[in-house]
């Protein structure tokens, strides 16, 4: 894995528990304005959800296992933080550290069926940030083996007692680090080439100065200022506002993503179809995915040369909102039918209210039937609020895209039983109404 902008920067930060990493990854992370990822919460917030759902760990792992294939896990970020949240309601802290979860937690993390799911789910979000410290007990053996910034943070087994109970956690830390060490799928250990670092006697300072003395700050400097790497099919103008607007709605609308399992991305042909609140809607729904993707953008947009050149590069097309043209719709089609993904904005304009009307633009129903293409429905909350219409300049609030279930229309299409208008007038509502299903988790309004 490579130092450079082009890829992630990922230092791995493994040791036993209460040996002082979490506090040491989230400082490095701090000094180097990377993301900090502590692996563990995904294991606990797995471990909560069966706890949850009454599943005995000790007896019914098959139980287990079926509640893993029916989790969704959500990786998010806030204040510089990696947030988790299963099947789209975010954990809080305190429910992460429940006794309960304290006791069961090593008892999850042994099935191998379950750290396979878990460490692939730690690489796409990796993979999906510009740098990341990201600490637990597997990261630089198995998680991210390649990268060549691993540190192993360890403290004498009664210096880790001791911390544990100044936190008000009452566990047995040998008995911890014998579950660790002696499980079968991705033991604990020291990875190779890792620097190991003693923290018995040393302030979370002090260590961290000893990890920064391995790392090529220079490099890492260059990856702090959340440079977007080209992905694949962006050109360099879609880069530059792709960059841009990613930086923009997380400063300002501190951005996310409920369901982000759900778009789709591997998906060839997928047309996106969203409610429209605010002037940065499309980029609020392409920041969401990897690649480039199309928009329809209303005409008069493209008057001046400037601006024309622009969206054209960014992408965009042509659309007049009084009277949709044919030449538009077949391009949409010819687009969709050839793998690519359109956003599409069903209202037609942007809403004053952010009140989803419930019927759409015939012209979506029609694009739906003649393309044949799956539809994902996705609704934007807060953008109004952080750019509201009329105004010029962002405000700080909270933006959240949720993306819901894709939509099959092939046995309406089908079916014959409609046709004409009154076909694309029932797939426009019918889509409408999904859009309009799509609500906030209660934890993230």
């Amino acid at each position: 894995m490579s130092d450079t902008a082009a890829s992630p920067l990922i230092i791995a930060i493994d040791g036993p528990a209460a040996s002082g990493k979490s506090t040491v990854a989230k400082k490095v992370a701090k000094k180097l304005g990377l993301v900090f990822v502590n692996s563990g919460a995904m294991y606990r917030a797995f471990t909560h959800h069966v706890l949850e759902n009454g599943i005995d760990l000790a007896t019914d792992v098959d139980a287990v296992l079926k509640c893993l294939s029916e989790t969704t896990f959500d990786c998010g970020q806030e204040d510089g933080a990696s947030t988790i949240g299963v099947n789209g309601i975010e954990l809080s802290d305190a429910q992460l550290s429940l006794t309960a979860v304290n006791d069961n937690v090593s008892a999850i993390a042994k099935i191998p069926e379950v750290r396979e799911r878990l460490v692939a789910e730690q690489r796409k979000y990796g993979a999906r940030m510009p740098g990341v410290v990201m600490e637990g007990r597997d990261i630089g053996s198995v998680v991210f083996h390649e990268t060549p910034h691993k540190f192993y943070v360890d403290a004498s087994p009664e210096v880790r007692a001791q911390r544990r109970k100044a936190q008000g956690i009452e566990d047995e830390i040998l008995e911890r680090d014998k579950q660790d060490s002696s499980r079968k799928a991705a033991p604990l250990k020291v990875a190779e080439g890792a620097v190991v670092v003693d923290s018995s006697e040393m302030t979370a300072d002090e260590v961290v100065a000893e990890v920064m003395k391995h790392l090529p700050t220079k490099s890492w400097a260059e990856g702090a200022a959340l440079i977007v790497k080209k992905k694949r099919d962006m050109n360099f103008v879609y880069w530059l506002g792709y960059t841009f607007f990613k930086f923009l709605t997380w400063f300002y609308g501190d951005y996310k993503v409920i369901n982000r399992e759900k778009l789709c991305e591997d998906k060839d042909g997928l047309l996106i179809a969203s409610n429209h609140v605010s002037f940065v809607d499309p980029p609020v729904v392409g920041i969401a995915y990897r690649d480039a993707i199309y928009y329809f953008a209303r005409k008069t947009l493209f008057d001046h040369p400037v601006a024309n050149w622009v969206f054209t590069r960014w992408r965009a097309i042509p659309v007049n909102q009084d009277k949709p043209e044919i030449s538009s719709l077949k391009r949409v089609i010819a687009l969709l039918k050839g793998g690519k993904k359109v956003v599409l904005f069903p209202e037609g304009e942007r809403s004053w209210d952010g009140v989803i009307k419930e019927k759409a633009e015939a012209g979506i129903g029609m694009i739906v039937s003649k393309s044949r293409v799956p539809v994902l429905p996705v609704r934007i909350f807060g953008a109004e609020k952080v750019l509201p219409r009329g105004k010029n300049w962002p405000v700080k609030g909270k933006i959240r895209l949720v993306v819901g279930d894709a939509m099959d229309f092939t046995e309406l299409l089908e079916s014959g039983e409609l046709k004409g208008k009154a076909l694309y007038e029932e797939i426009s509502l019918r889509i409408m109404r999904e859009i309009a299903t799509l609500e906030l988790p209660a934890e993230t309004e």
